[in-house]
């Protein structure tokens, strides 16, 4: 028995008697057209959609109208060839980007679920396209309830000399500019401190 392919899985969603089978390929979308009659002999319209390397299809439509199966067809695989075009523009502009980060920068980040942390680290060093970062103190600006405030970031006052290397990274749309941040050496990401208190709470 030969290896089972993935166009073999797919083709076993075409449920006979089927007619008309067309296969639609685009970029990183498949979809497989058929044609069927119903207990009234009434002719149906099937679409079975796949992305990527999906074995199920992730959208499976019967229309009554053949014009409209082959509506849907043909603005799934322009929506494909879009996201492919904005893909390939993201990763161009994504790699020319270059990050914002300079010595003396805070970068913060909060995190937690039935506490909030938050976190402050200073930019003490730039080496190319990475950064080293150091975790400073915060102070209270406000008490908001009884176990919990909002804090700022205290520049300078490290809290030990651990160094963090890290190297910026991106989130990039072909509609919006370069959102940067860094991974956390404690937890989650850290982005540019806005100078704003934030928010912390604790338990006991």
């Amino acid at each position: 028995m030969g290896t089972i392919t993935k166009q073999d899985l797919r083709d076993l969603y075409v449920i006979p008697p089927a007619t008309n089978v067309k296969k639609h390929k685009g970029c990183g979308v498949e979809i497989i057209s058929y044609e069927s009659k119903n207990k009234k002999n009434e002719s149906k319209f099937f679409t079975l959609t796949w992305w990527g390397k999906q074995t199920k299809p992730s959208k499976h439509y019967m229309w009554n109208d053949v014009l409209k199966s082959e509506k849907y067809i043909q603005e799934t695989l322009l929506k494909a060839e879009l996201w492919d075009t904005d893909k390939k523009v993201n990763a161009k502009r994504k790699k020319l980007a270059k990050h914002p980060y300079k010595v003396g920068d805070i970068l913060h980040g909060s995190w937690g679920y039935d506490q909030t942390q938050c976190d402050y680290f200073q930019v003490v060093k730039v080496v190319g396209k990475s950064i080293k970062i150091r975790e400073i103190c915060s102070e209270v600006t406000e008490y908001t309830q009884s176990m919990a405030c909002n804090q700022i970031a205290v520049k300078d006052s490290f809290v030990n000399e651990k160094v963090f290397r890290k190297i910026p990274q991106c989130y990039i749309t072909q509609r919006s500019e370069p959102s940067w941040y860094v991974k956390s050496p404690i937890f989650g990401s850290l982005s540019m401190w806005d100078g704003s208190p934030k928010y912390r709470s604790w338990y006991g």
